[in-house]
Formats: structure tokens, sequence, C-alpha cells
């Protein structure tokens, strides 16, 4: 009888270390189960955030380009400007400036959010970690012709390798005649040659010898920048500054733009910057574009080059 009762003991006992353990691996795949399900989800969020982000970014990219310079130069502008923290506002702030909102009709199920607020579009001037990428054949340019420069006004360029360690590029200054419209004739001293180079790495090129490059730029450094000042009286002869353009010669490079001086400076030659910020569940996401202002739109690369045989002047047969 006793080992009767200790065999059902034992058995008892077997049970119980039995359920406990099944327990511990049931709770365990239950969490696993939650926490794969868990990350679907955030995973999920995370790509409609994105997206619409995306959609919100592409109206600004796609619409016309004044109509859009004029609506984010207005709302900078303005001091009463309203915080564009729900859907109904950045419609309400596109459709006033004539700018099309389809894409926003487009889809029905924005994510939505109070606290924070979501959607939301934050528009601000463009600084010197703003970057612009152009490429072999474009051009970054800022364009100063009847322009109401203020005194003091300068403008600072950094720049930041795409593609490789070094990059070069040329900076060419146009100036013009603004009483008559009459332009300067071409200098080889109007272009300098440049190059944007990772730390450690030396400078050299297929397109120039390293021993015509007037300076070498480190990549990314605020520290360390082409600088442009007081560019009311950046003067030759009777020539005033047109135009400073900045023209890859070999492969993508970045480019930044910032204005150093009064307020009206800054106002005048910033670029423009875009967030699109979406929460979808828990998961934020946002993006970003750079839109150029009116002043840092140059004339077609076309111009910049120049055609050269080993026949002396071209003429028409």
């Amino acid at each position: 009888m006793k080992n009767k009762e200790k065999y059902s003991g034992q058995a008892i006992a077997i049970i119980m270390v039995v359920l406990v353990v099944a327990s511990v691996i049931g709770a365990a795949l239950y969490s696993r189960v939650i926490t794969s399900k868990q990350i679907s989800i955030e995973t999920t969020d995370g790509k409609k955030a994105l997206e619409q982000a995306d959609s919100i970014l592409d109206i600004f990219i796609s619409s016309d380009l004044q109509a859009v310079q004029n609506a984010l130069r207005g709302y900078l502008e303005d001091d009463d400007s309203p915080a564009l923290d729900e859907l109904d506002k950045i419609r309400i702030f596109l459709e006033e400036n004539g700018i099309d909102t389809e894409i926003l009709t487009m889809s029905t199920e924005w994510c939505t959010n109070t606290e924070p607020p979501s959607p939301q579009v934050m528009i601000s001037y463009a600084d010197i970690g703003d970057f612009t990428e152009i490429d072999v054949g474009e051009v970054k340019a800022v364009n100063l012709y009847k322009a109401n420069i203020p005194d003091s006004c300068n403008v600072h360029f950094a720049f930041e390798n795409i593609e490789g360690n070094q990059a070069p590029f040329t900076v060419k200054e146009v100036y013009i005649n603004e009483s008559n419209d009459e332009v300067k004739p071409y200098d080889l001293d109007d272009m300098k040659l440049y190059c944007v180079s990772n730390p450690g790495s030396d400078c050299s090129s297929e397109v120039a010898p390293s021993t015509s490059i007037e300076r070498t730029i480190l990549s990314n450094s605020t520290d360390n920048l082409l600088e442009y000042n007081d560019l009311k009286n950046i003067r030759k002869d009777s020539y005033g500054i047109y135009e400073i353009r900045i023209l890859p010669l070999q492969r993508k490079i970045g480019v930044s733009i910032q204005p150093k001086g009064s307020d009206e400076c800054v106002n005048l030659l910033s670029d423009y910057k875009i967030i699109a910020e979406v929460q979808c569940g828990q998961t934020v996401k946002r993006k970003q574009v750079i839109i150029p202002s009116e002043r840092n739109i140059g004339y077609p690369t076309l111009f910049d080059y120049t055609i050269y045989n080993n026949e002396g002047v071209l003429r028409p047969n």
C-alpha cells in the first residue's frame, strides 16, 4: 500500500513538472507569436507611413515650380502662418496657393493622429547641411541678376562626395553690366577648378591636372566652405556679379547653400526645405526634399560648353 502511495505521489510530481514545463514553453511560444505579430505590424505601419510621406512630398515636387516657390516664400515670410499639422490644414494651404491636392484625396486611409499630430508638413529654409545632388551636365547656381542685394550679404557653399572619394568641379562666375545688360566677355580667370575630397584622399582627375586645382575642399565639412562675401560689391571693371555657377566635371556631387547676413539676405538666397512626417500606429517616418529658391536656378548648361577643333575657327561651308 505504501509503494502504491509512493508511486502515486511520484506520478503527481511528474505531472506537475510536465505542466510547469508545458506552461513555460507555451508562454515562450505565445511571447514569440506576439513579438512576431508586433514586428509585422510595425513593418506594415512603417511602409505605410513612408508611402504617405512620399505622397505629400510628391505634391510639391510635381507641381508648378513657381507656384510652389511662391507658396513656400509666403509661408515663411508670414509670422502668422499656421502649423501644418493636420491633413485638412495641409490641403487648405495647398489649395490657397493654387497647388493641386488630388493626391491627398486618392487615399482614404491616411494615418491621422492628434498626439503627436500626423500627418504634418514642416517648412523652413535649408541650411548648410542640406545637400542637393547635381550630376555632370547639371548646375547649381546663385542668380543675382537685378537682385536687390542687401549690404554685407554673403553666400557659403559646402560640398559632399556622392560617388567615389573625389570629384572635380568648376565654379564659373558670370558678370553683367546691368545698365545695358551687356555680359562680360568670357575670361579664363572667371572659371576656377576645385575638387571635393574625402579626408585622406588626394585629388587627381582624368579631366584636369592636379596642378590646376585651385583648392581641395573636404567632403561634408561645414568648416571648409567656399565663400563669396559682400556679393553687392563683387565686380570686374564695369561689370557686377550676375551668376555663380557650380558645374560637376566628372561625377555627381552634393552642394548646399547658406546665405550669411541680414534676414533679407537669407530670405533672398536660401533654398526651401520641406519635411513630411507621418505616424502610423507607433511608427513615425520622415522624408524631406529641397526646393530651389527663385534665385538658385541658373540658365541651361548648354551655354557653358565651347566647341574646339584643331583647324582654327569653325566656319560654315
